[in-house]
């Protein structure tokens, strides 16, 4: 053998070692998405809470403006499809931030539910949850459908399904 090469005792340990290394990267990766997530949580709480402070001081100035008045007519629903993702759930949002009632369509109910529970307790804005796949045929008349069976007035339409 020459000087300098490896023997079985330094090959084991070098394993050893690197095994070691490998683990400590797991934990490390673990523990940064870890943060990340508690980080998503706390700035998920400071948003629901200035949701709530401005919501009330929203109720405050329209309780003492003269431009609600009881007979005036309020705005029906916004229509949102493709809204489980995407450009359609940021426009969902921007409208439950304008307190516009929401019909939330796509083909993902469990993100539709998801957004529809987050709009609700962030805003305190209705949402209605449909779900529906927009390239099927004869899907937008069922949809039209179901809202005039619920007595839904859809004043605003997102037509967002399949961009």
């Amino acid at each position: 053998m020459y000087d300098g090469a490896p023997t079985s005792r330094t090959l084991k340990s070098t394993f050893r070692d690197w095994g070691k290394m490998r683990e400590q990267r797991k934990r490390d990766v673990l523990e940064l998405k870890r943060r990340a997530i508690v980080d998503e949580l706390r700035a998920l709480r400071s948003f629901k809470e200035k949701a709530k402070e401005n919501k009330k001081i929203k109720s405050k100035i329209t309780s003492t403006s003269k431009q609600h008045k009881q007979g005036e007519n309020k705005l029906g629903y916004a229509l949102v499809t493709g809204a489980s993702r995407g450009i359609g759930r940021a426009l969902a949002v921007e409208l439950a931030r304008w307190e516009i009632p929401l019909i939330l369509v796509a083909r993902d109910l469990n993100a539709l539910t998801v957004l529809a529970n987050e709009l609700e307790t962030c805003y305190g804005v209705k949402c209605c949850v449909l779900q529906a796949d927009l390239s099927q045929s004869g899907v937008a008349s069922k949809i039209h459908q179901a809202t005039r069976d619920y007595g839904l007035q859809v004043d605003i339409l997102v037509n967002n399904a399949g961009v």
